[in-house]
């Protein structure tokens, strides 16, 4: 396949270590894998900014309907490809909010289609631009996991996110916006080789 633009991959150094790290902008297209726990119509796509020509981001469109009381609140799952070929440690983005309080999380998806939900949630309760991070230095350590043994299978090959009605009873229309997805991941140690030593003896011919 050719080449593409985004995620951009790059290692920089710091404290004297090496990083991986994985930048998205949205400048390009990003094909979602999105899965909802009910009929709803929500989508990502990438877009022009609102109000802002010169930039595009990952425009989600969401629809609530709402479920049972006595249920998880309505959520929905999404993830795009990326490559990560060590651990993550850090991971952070801008997100533009409609104040409506819908919950966001990271996750992952390793080479065997696992899926690592960070256990932290954020409430989008701003408007405007708004930048949230999460060390995940402890990963997979205490993250939810599905379809898979919670033993993460490198490379990971997804990153996305879930976004939860903030109770069962929310239901409506909205537009999110996100931007700047930065991933410092670490650097894999290169496998060892192992040398097999020929040692050649010398037969002294008997008198």
């Amino acid at each position: 396949l050719p080449p593409r633009l985004e995620p951009r991959y790059y290692v920089r150094k710091s404290d004297d270590k090496l990083l991986d790290v994985a930048f998205m902008r949205f400048n390009g297209d990003y094909d979602w894998r999105v899965w909802q726990s009910t009929a709803g119509h929500s989508t990502l796509a990438t877009r022009t900014e609102q109000g802002e020509e010169k930039n595009k981001v990952c425009r989600i469109a969401y629809e609530m309907l709402g479920v049972r009381e006595g249920r998880r609140p309505e959520h929905l799952v999404a993830h795009t490809d990326l490559i990560l070929r060590g651990r993550p440690l850090r991971v952070s983005a801008r997100f533009k909010g409609d104040g409506r309080g819908l919950k966001v999380a990271f996750l992952f998806v390793d080479a065997r289609g696992e899926v690592f939900q960070a256990p932290e949630e954020r409430a989008i309760t701003w408007e405007g631009w708004k930048r949230i991070s999460l060390t995940a230095d402890n990963f997979p350590e205490g993250w939810h996991h599905w379809s898979g043994d919670g033993k993460p299978d490198y490379p990971l090959l997804g990153f996305g996110i879930t976004l939860t009605a903030p109770d069962t009873t929310f239901r409506g229309r909205g537009i999110l916006e996100m931007d700047d997805v930065l991933i410092l991941s670490e650097v894999p140690k290169p496998a060892a080789t192992s040398r097999t030593r020929h040692s050649s003896k010398s037969t002294k011919p008997k008198a």
